[in-house]
């Protein structure tokens, strides 16, 4: 199975609750400082495209990252936290934009603060080499997933070529967009939006938004899975849960399912754990619906935890079982 997509670390510095954060005014105008007092965690966390290879590896595939890196420290701790959680990695080196790094301030279960650090320089892609380096492993993957967090490595030409490359040879194909654009997603298999992407994309094709409604989704979606040649669409509605539209046979079927009920804490994540769940369900032979019912599942389970987090196949079963 094959990951592709830009890399993201998450640092999360957690003063336990034992402990105090206070606010203070600090002496400097209008600066607002924190004194942190007791024990301090600080841990390094996959996120973006490397949360979905994490959750994939956690169900028990196999998973290679191949992602754009650069030279900076934090593509080293990347490198190294993806080893440690035992996937590979195939990253191509593009100038010298910086590793985006997210830092997350916790006091127990709340988010002081966030700090994130991404600079605006364009990657220097050279697209063939990137295009060659995914065509490398279609003889040794079930899968291609593509998370496209619009950092500027899923380029429309890079994922339209082994989009088209992979569809060649009988390889399943799931996306997660950001791009309104969905052009360069044509014949995937899957595409997973929120309700938010699948907005934009209606827009961009100057088609009126839609209310987070089954009737809007069924009046609607089927256009789209149409337009693009797609198998389906798992279209993640937030509090109303998830609704599958895809193709069977001469027709487009609906089924929507209900979210589950959870105190949230945190949706972070919570798209990544949506694709992960449902590629590693259809690939262990589940339907669409059944896939789709348990990625539905998994994702209430992660928004009642804190931070970016990744479900384990062991997690996974005692869902299922309760």
């Amino acid at each position: 199975m094959i990951k592709k997509i830009e890399g993201i670390v998450v640092s999360e510095i957690d003063y336990k609750e034992s402990s105090k954060i206070i606010n203070v005014l600090s002496k400097e105008y209008g600066v607002i400082g924190i004194i942190a007092r007791g024990t301090k965690q600080v841990k390094t966390k996959l996120g973006g495209a490397a949360n979905v290879a994490h959750n994939l590896s956690l169900l028990g595939n196999d998973v290679t990252l191949i992602s754009s890196g650069s030279k900076d420290a934090n593509t080293l701790i990347l490198q190294q936290e993806l080893t440690n959680q035992g996937i590979k990695y195939d990253f191509v080196y593009q100038g010298q934009k910086q590793t985006t790094t997210k830092i997350r301030i916790m006091s127990g279960h709340q988010q002081m603060l966030r700090v994130d650090f991404e600079d605006d320089l364009p990657l220097r892609l050279n697209e063939q080499e990137i295009i060659d380096s995914v065509k490398e492993y279609v003889n040794q993957v079930d899968a291609l997933v593509i998370s496209d967090y619009n950092k500027g490595l899923c380029t429309a030409n890079i994922c339209s070529s082994i989009i088209r490359y992979y569809r060649k040879h009988d390889k399943l194909v799931f996306v997660d967009p950001k791009d309104a654009n969905w052009d360069k997603y044509m014949m995937a298999n899957y595409i997973t939006p929120n309700m938010n992407e699948f907005n934009l994309a209606l827009s961009h094709n100057n088609v009126k938004s839609i209310m987070n409604i089954d009737k809007d989704v069924e009046n609607i979606a089927p256009l789209m899975v149409n337009k693009y040649i797609l198998d389906g669409l798992i279209l993640t509605r937030s509090d109303q849960g998830l609704s599958v539209v895809y193709q069977l046979a001469d027709t487009v079927e609906f089924k929507h399912i209900k979210a589950q009920e959870q105190e949230v804490f945190d949706v972070s994540g919570a798209g990544d754990t949506v694709i992960s769940v449902f590629v590693a369900a259809m690939l262990d032979g589940m339907t669409v619906e059944e896939s789709a019912r348990l990625a539905n599942l998994a994702a209430g389970y992660v928004v009642s935890k804190i931070g970016t987090y990744a479900i384990s196949k062991e997690e996974l079963i005692q869902l299922k079982d309760k």
